[in-house]
Parts: C-alpha cells; sequence; structure tokens
C-alpha cells in the first residue's frame, strides 16, 4: 500500500473498468471492494493478507505432491547444486 498500490488499483480501473478479468486477483478484489465502499481500507489490507496467506498454503499443498519437485535445505545446498549446474 505505502508504495502506490491504491493509487495503481484506482487508475486501471477508471482506464478500464471494475470488471476486467485480469482484476479477479488477489488484492485488486479487495480493493476494488474497498473503492466500492463495501469494505473499509484496513478491512481490504486484511483480507489481502488472508487471501494471500490461504493462496500461498494451497500452492504448498499442490507442490508436496509433486514428486518431481527437489526441495532444497538451506542455502549450502542452493550454492552446491547451483555450482554442478554451472559445471
Amino acid at each position: 500500500m505505502k508504495d502506490g498500490f491504491l493509487k495503481e488499483v484506482k487508475e486501471l480501473v477508471e482506464k478500464y473498468g471494475q470488471n476486467n478479468q485480469n482484476f479477479d486477483t488477489i488484492g485488486y478484489r479487495e480493493i476494488i471492494d474497498y473503492l466500492n465502499r463495501k469494505i473499509t481500507l484496513p478491512e481490504a489490507v486484511e483480507l489481502i493478507k488472508k487471501n494471500t496467506r490461504n493462496y500461498a498454503k494451497r500452492q504448498m499443498t499442490w507442490f508436496r505432491k509433486d514428486k518431481r519437485i527437489r526441495w532444497i535445505k538451506d542455502e549450502k545446498e542452493a550454492l552446491s547444486l547451483g555450482a554442478s549446474f554451472l559445471s
């Protein structure tokens, strides 16, 4: 918010209308609800945080099921894998 997200959303809604399919994403839909006076700005911010956390949890659930993914334990392992890849 402090970097201008609210202003960005306002300008995009003015340019493209609030029903643009691209605005059906976390952050935009909550700010549009704020602009439409359905919720307050603090409520919008809290909803963005909550919806982001929930989305991240769903992603992790999905990623854990994918056996092709190799999870890296720490920076040391990442650097070792990177060096192996580059050589």
